[in-house]
């Protein structure tokens, strides 16, 4: 855990101790898998105390997570407001409507990353129905359909 959180297998310097872990966590799971038994557990079951006193100290000296602000409702009505056409709106709706189901931007949206970990929503994912039937994305009466469904596949890509 600490070559991991110090960086002695990656070209970056440090990373926080809930990255450490995690990789702690993916190596035991591998082990276990292999030979049966969770090599952090010891014969009680228990996490082993060094490693539990290790992370608990990555806690405490990693910096507060950074959280991003949710968008004020205006902005959200103020699309909706801007829609012109009926798929203008059809795509405004989908847009609030991502938002009010807490889904990250990123599952929706494109980066300005290189490469981007998470896969957004493609137009196969996205299903319309009106009375019980699937409606074809390019039919002009789209917004009077009942029902969409999103399909979330494989979120983040190693």
């Amino acid at each position: 855990m600490d070559r991991v959180r110090t960086g002695g297998f990656s070209k970056q310097r440090s990373t926080q101790g809930t990255t450490a872990k995690q990789a702690l966590d993916d190596v035991a799971s591998t082990i276990a898998a292999s030979i049966g038994s969770d090599p952090r557990l010891d014969k009680n079951g228990k996490t082993w105390r060094i490693i539990s006193r290790q992370v608990r100290g990555y806690k405490k000296v990693d910096p507060p997570t950074k959280h991003q602000k949710a968008l004020p409702p205006e902005v959200y009505r103020q699309i909706i407001r801007c829609a012109r056409s009926p798929r203008d709106l059809a795509r405004a709706h989908l847009l609030t409507g991502s938002a009010f189901f807490c889904m990250r931007s990123c599952e929706y949206s494109k980066t300005n990353k290189k490469e981007q970990k998470t896969r957004a929503i493609r137009l196969e994912d996205i299903t319309f129905r009106h009375l019980g039937h699937i409606i074809p994305h390019d039919l002009p009466s789209l917004h009077k359909c009942d029902t969409v469904s999103i399909l979330f596949g494989h979120q983040k890509r190693t």
